[in-house]
């Protein structure tokens, strides 16, 4: 059985109803002055009036001072079947501002010009609370996170220097001792000459193995010759280390950031080479640093098997952790990208006012 249709009267209450008490704040405006031609009880609530105190007034009038301006470029930008969403501040009665979600839609008359505009309000001031409490965490542990990375490499230091100190220092005069030893033993070989020099190369093995631990711990020729020479220091020994072709470039000679970012760029590099060693399955690394469009660029590219989507969101994977960590300290953004067989890329973007 059909269904007869609706009057219009019938249809005209039920919108007059709809537009009065929805949820949503409601207005509509006149195009050629701004003026309010009728709004509804929730938008006449959320700015703090009653209706009819809002009846009339203008449009802008709704709106905190420093956004009128923008109102006009609004219209402009409505595409021809509308809605057009936007974000704005609006003006409580009382001179308070709150931020609001609006809509505008234009309407025309049967000869396709705009007659009148209707607008939909929607206080998002919780919304935009919650996005400002997340701001402040984001920025308490980009905090915590550059306080942790000066704790360790301090911590770093000292110990290599403790090393350094306490065992390095220890067997150079042992050795000496050693040579001097040797010195005074007849030339043919005997027993006590073959211990001797045996102790000479197992001192010698183990000199190298501590500054090969202290370096690693704090590389002096960062704090000595910067940023570019250590790179490039670590890829040779990456590449010595491995067997893997590890190879280095910038476009500068020299990298001016301050300890604190130069430190974190080197242990991003080092974290890469890490995770590529282990479990890259590549022949060959290309590690570069260079600037691109107001911004420093750090790449380390490998031809191994290429990581995964799973790979790269699994929270065990401490490298990629301490790698984003040590960017999000500074404000940088990291990019991890893998293709199947052909490799991964890494690459942090790092404004150059940094």
């Amino acid at each position: 059985m059909s269904q007869k249709p609706i009057s219009p009267a019938i249809t005209l209450s039920v919108w007059e109803q709809l537009f009065r008490h929805v949820g949503v704040g409601l207005a509509i405006s006149n195009t050629v002055d701004s003026s309010l031609l009728a709004v509804n009880y929730a938008c006449a609530q959320m700015h703090g009036y009653a209706v009819e105190e809002v009846q009339g007034k203008s449009l802008a009038d709704l709106f905190a001072f420093e956004t009128r301006a923008e109102l006009a470029v609004h219209v402009q930008r409505v595409p021809e079947k509308g809605p057009y969403t936007y974000e704005s501040f609006h003006i409580r009665k009382d001179g308070s501002p709150f931020p609001v979600l609006n809509s505008l839609t234009l309407v025309t008359d049967a000869y396709d010009k705009v007659t009148y505009s209707i607008h939909s309000f929607t206080d998002i001031t919780e919304r935009a609370r919650l996005e400002k409490q997340l701001e402040d965490l984001q920025e308490q542990h980009r905090l915590m996170a550059f306080h942790m990375g000066n704790t360790l490499e301090d911590q770093r230091r000292q110990i290599s220097r403790e090393v350094h100190d306490e065992f390095g220092q220890p067997l150079t005069a042992l050795k000496m001792d050693v040579a001097w030893l040797v010195d005074r033993l007849p030339d043919a070989p005997s027993p006590i000459y073959e211990k001797t020099q045996s102790m000479l190369r197992l001192i010698d093995a183990t000199i190298k193995s501590i500054g090969l631990i202290a370096g690693g711990l704090r590389p002096g020729v960062l704090d000595y010759l910067g940023l570019r020479v250590a790179l490039e220091q670590q890829a040779r020994e990456f590449q010595d280390r491995t067997n893997i072709e590890c190879s280095f470039r910038s476009d500068r000679d020299d990298v001016p950031l301050d300890a604190a970012r130069s430190i974190a760029v080197f242990r991003i590099v080092q974290e890469a080479l890490i995770n590529i060693g282990r479990h890259g399955q590549a022949s060959r690394v290309a590690v570069a640093l260079y600037q691109e469009k107001g911004e420093w660029i750090l790449e380390v590219v490998d031809n191994g098997r290429g990581i995964s989507e799973a790979e790269i969101d699994r929270p065990d994977t401490l490298g990629l952790i301490g790698i984003r960590e040590r960017a999000v300290a500074f404000g940088w953004t990291v990019q991890i990208q893998g293709e199947p067989g052909r490799g991964t890329t890494i690459r942090v973007r790092m404004p150059l006012q940094c």
